[in-house]
């Protein structure tokens, strides 16, 4: 029974592997798509312009015909130069290779000889116009180029990873304002129940700083089966605690919205696997998508399902931008407009329509809109305790009916609404001016890593970065927005701030791998990731 069980899904493997291979294009047919992608941009604003110049239809064909021919004379030069990169004489070639024996970080490696090459092309063509002969100018360019070990060493210094220093620090800062407030409002003594999850949250983080984020694309799919397997040993385990989902291991509950923030990372590994399978790959990326996020729908809090369903769809505008599927970029972005509007009607009928989530909904709606009794009494609650506090300075209980209300919250230590209302609290501790320093140094983390997912080469490697950073952002949007009276969603957590060990784990393990993309993102090719 086993073996003939075993054949079957080697069967079916072999099929659906037949079957979304179909339209796979290589990594070279996918370089001559983007070109001729290009290309066609190109001929679109030329007919644009011919219009608006009063060209008749004649001239305009005429016109269009001649370009395409030039176009196409173009294409079969590159073509031609590419190959001849491939022709270049055993000393250029060894000059080529000492250079790069000299550069540490093999990752960019490829990318130097490609460049260097070219550069040698070039420079012997020049030579060769000066009527000088074939072998005279190879060894002329070489000569030029001056001492293959010392321009290596200068490669050397500036092809490495660049040290996040900026990012760690405001990491650092962001660390210790968590560790002050478990100190001085919940009055927790330092001991090894606070120290053991700071230490191993600083490990993660250094063990993803200095982690390699492309093995997500490198081995995409051991990343997809990884978490498959998890989620396989992991569903039989799982039980409902207090309206959320949680496994146990020796007696202790893990919370599986810690788990959640991770979903990101195999999304991404699923983009890269579908990378140049047009529309069957495009199609296949938004199944995924809508299987996740129902997923994370049945572990108990809507906020996972929008913090992951905000990150998927910023990696996928992404991947559509860069023509990650190889159908053209107008017809992606065409063809992400129907699918984003179309996505959208179906979660609001959703909402509306399936009665677990109309209740969840409603609860929503009454907590943020409800009077005092009737749903709102969080609300009200945290109204109190802002209208009460001070610039600078603790605040002063309510001189009203809230006025127990107010004292009980403040002093509950461990409670979980306590902790949802962090900053709340430290307002009251220490005026708003603290809570204003908190959110400054989180604008500072946000403004700064979006500064670098800007400056990122690579497609995935922006992917990467942007999923990461709406992950964190979403996080600091609804825990910040709850605290001043918005609770339409329940709050996740204040990245490395607010309390929760394995959240504390798991962003930090998140900050670390979003550096990790900064520091290696320069030496990063999709087309390299994709040969790999």
């Amino acid at each position: 029974m086993g073996v003939l069980v075993v054949q079957g899904f080697k069967k079916i493997w072999s099929r659906w592997k037949a079957w979304l291979s179909a339209e796979t294009l290589s990594e070279k047919d996918i370089m001559r798509e983007e070109m001729a992608d290009r290309f066609r941009s190109y001929l679109a604003e030329c007919r644009k312009a011919w219009k608006a110049a009063g060209m008749t239809v004649a001239e305009q064909k005429e016109a269009e015909e001649t370009e395409i021919s030039l176009i196409l004379e173009k294409m079969e030069s590159e073509e031609k130069a590419e190959e001849t990169q491939l022709l270049s004489s055993s000393e250029m070639q060894n000059y080529v290779d000492t250079v790069c024996d000299q550069i540490r970080w093999k990752q960019t490696r490829k990318a130097v000889a490609e460049e260097l090459t070219d550069h040698l092309l070039l420079q012997k063509e020049a030579f060769l116009a000066e009527g000088l002969s074939e072998e005279a100018a190879e060894k002329r360019t070489v000569e030029e180029m001056g001492d293959g070990i010392a321009v290596g060493m200068a490669l050397d210094r500036t092809h490495r990873p660049k040290p996040q220093w900026q990012m760690v620090l405001v990491a650092a800062v962001l660390l210790s304002m968590g560790l002050f407030c478990r100190l001085t409002i919940d009055e927790v003594s330092f001991g090894v129940d606070m120290a053991v999850p700071v230490l191993l949250a600083a490990a993660l983080f250094g063990a993803a700083y200095f982690l390699d984020f492309t093995l997500l694309a490198r081995k995409a799919k051991w990343v997809i089966l990884l978490f498959l397997a998890m989620l396989i040993l992991l569903v039989p385990f799982v039980e409902k605690s207090g309206g959320e989902s949680v496994f146990f291991f020796f007696d202790y509950a893990y919370a599986l919205t810690g788990i959640a923030l991770l979903v990101p990372l195999p999304f991404l590994s699923v983009l890269f696997f579908m990378r140049g399978r047009k529309v069957r790959g495009y199609w296949l990326c938004w199944v995924a998508m809508a299987v996740l996020a129902a997923l994370l729908f049945s572990f108990g809090k809507i906020s996972m399902v929008l913090i992951f369903s905000i990150s998927a769809y910023g990696a996928f505008v992404v991947a559509v931008g860069a023509d990650w599927f190889s159908m053209g970029k107008q017809k992606g972005k065409r063809l992400l407009a129907l699918t984003t509007g179309a996505g959208i009607g179906a979660g609001t009928l959703a909402m509306l329509g399936i009665p677990a989530m109309r209740f969840r909904l409603s609860f929503a709606v009454a907590r943020m809109a409800g009077g005092e009794f009737e749903g709102g009494y969080f609300r009200y609650l945290v109204e109190n305790i802002w209208e009460n506090c001070r610039w600078l300075g603790s605040g002063t209980l309510p001189q009203n009916e809230m006025a127990m209300s107010v004292r009980l919250v403040l002093s509950q230590r461990q409670d979980l609404f306590s902790n949802d209302i962090l900053l709340s609290r430290l307002g009251f501790a220490y005026g708003k001016l603290a809570v204003a320093l908190v959110l400054a140094v989180f604008a500072l983390f946000f403004l700064l890593s979006f500064q670098q997912i800007r400056k990122q080469r690579s497609a995935f490697g922006r992917m990467t970065a942007l999923s990461i950073w709406l992950v964190l952002l979403m996080q600091t949007v609804f825990f910040t927005a709850y605290n001043l009276g918005f609770m339409l969603v329940a709050p996740y957590a204040l990245p490395l701030v607010s309390y929760g060990n394995t959240v504390l784990c798991i962003n930090a393990l998140l900050i670390g791998l979003l550096c990790s993309v900064f520091r290696r993102g320069e030496g990063v090719r999709d087309k390299d990731l994709a040969a790999a």
